[in-house]
């Protein structure tokens, strides 16, 4: 690598737009992002525009990623070189730039699908307020904040972008970040010092994020406060005269219904239990028809009071069945007409008896046999007194 000084040149600073947005400001980009992407996917006509203010502000570039579960789905980048910041981009055309380049098939994937739209997340980095890094050596480390800078790096052998994204493992002094976006760049770590080709530029970021319209429904997702908000929609569904339809929760993950094997079961102080199972459900709805199912079975006023509620997911179908698959597990006997959660069986013949099925209907395949994992609550007994200040009044 050459060390020479390097030729003069006037330094390149970006445009001073109006960054960073006001939140409103940014809720609008981004939905106007995801409702783009649902347009493309769908292909539909695309609901409503970009305010004029806000589709032609100039910014130097701006990443789209698309998340799954905590997981990045798909991510792109667009951004304006140093050559060419006097022709930066307005942000309307890079949002249409990367909700059409995050849709497309790669080498690497397939289309996006609009089965896959509910339950992604959307998060956009726009950069702006880029300026040139001067100086040569070790003096370009006083103008990095690893924290805060996203850098651009070129030289004539690559180029690389890093987004400051501070983490467990994040380089925090300069020095580690520069050597980072070299290497991003495919250089050597130390090009940045060393090699007077290689050109610098530090930019501001703003992160802009938006929820899954779906929650991905996960023993992580499905915390305590959720669990116990279940508790309380089978506690309301065991009183006498309860309602029979479940009211929503204002709880997406609890609300919505989905696709996969589910059930609840609940068990009372008396020894008493009741269950809801099946697909296409929602949790809240599962929990109040096993509420319901309390209420059907007769026990003194304390006997309905709920002390443990179990939530069970599907973890696979079993098929074929037998009889050591099914030893120990939770599972779910699925006749033609009758279900039966199974949570002490050791056999299939068990199974088989409690779900009122035959051995003739087991081999001729009319029996579908779920595999459950589940997770359990145990809480303080709840009466159904409608004094118990631990039920809020409906």
């Amino acid at each position: 690598m050459s060390n020479q000084t390097p030729p003069a040149a006037a330094p390149i600073t970006g445009r001073r737009s109006p960054f960073p947005l006001e939140a409103s400001q940014a809720r609008i980009v981004a939905v106007y992002v995801r409702g783009m992407i649902q347009s493309l996917v769908r292909r539909e006509p695309i609901q409503g525009i970009l305010p004029p203010v806000l589709a032609n502000t100039r910014l130097m570039g701006a990443r789209l990623t698309l998340h799954r579960a905590g997981e990045v789905s798909r991510c792109v980048t667009r951004y304006a070189s140093m050559g060419q910041l006097e022709l930066d981009h307005s942000l309307g055309y890079l949002m249409s730039y990367l909700a059409s380049r995050v849709t497309a098939a790669t080498a690497e994937q397939p289309a996006l699908s609009a089965e896959e739209l509910p339950a992604l997340g959307l998060k956009l980095t726009l950069m702006f307020d880029s300026f040139l890094i001067d100086g040569v050596g070790e003096d370009r480390m006083q103008q990095v904040d690893p924290l805060s800078h996203g850098l651009l790096v070129e030289h004539p052998a690559g180029e690389g972008i890093v987004l400051p994204d501070p983490g467990s493992d994040w380089p925090t002094d300069a020095p580690r970040y520069l050597a980072m976006a070299c290497q991003q760049a495919k250089l050597p770590a130390d090009a940045w010092r060393r090699d007077y080709r290689t050109r610098l530029m530090s930019f501001l970021t703003q992160d802009i994020e938006l929820e899954p319209q779906q929650s991905e429904l996960s023993w992580l997702s499905l915390n305590g406060l959720r669990m116990n908000a279940l508790v309380t929609i089978a506690q309301r569904a065991a009183r006498p005269g309860a309602r029979l339809l479940v009211k929503k929760t204002g709880d997406s993950l609890l609300d919505q219904t989905h696709p996969s094997m589910l059930a609840v079961r609940v068990t009372t102080q008396a020894g008493l239990s009741s269950w809801a199972a099946g697909k296409d459900h929602s949790l809240a709805a599962l929990a109040h028809v096993a509420g319901r199912g309390l209420h059907s079975q007769p026990a003194d006023h304390r006997g309905h009071a709920i002390n443990q509620l179990t939530v069970y997911m599907q973890a696979v179908e079993l098929s074929p069945v037998h009889d050591e698959r099914l030893q120990g597990q939770t599972f779910l006997v699925q006749g033609q007409e009758r279900w039966q959660l199974i949570t002490d069986a050791a056999t299939a013949g068990e199974a088989l008896v409690k779900a009122g099925l035959e051995w003739m209907q087991w081999f001729a395949g009319e029996v579908a046999v779920w595999k459950l994992t589940g997770r359990s609550q145990d809480v303080r007994v709840r009466t159904l007194s409608d004094d118990n200040p631990t039920l809020p009044r409906r």
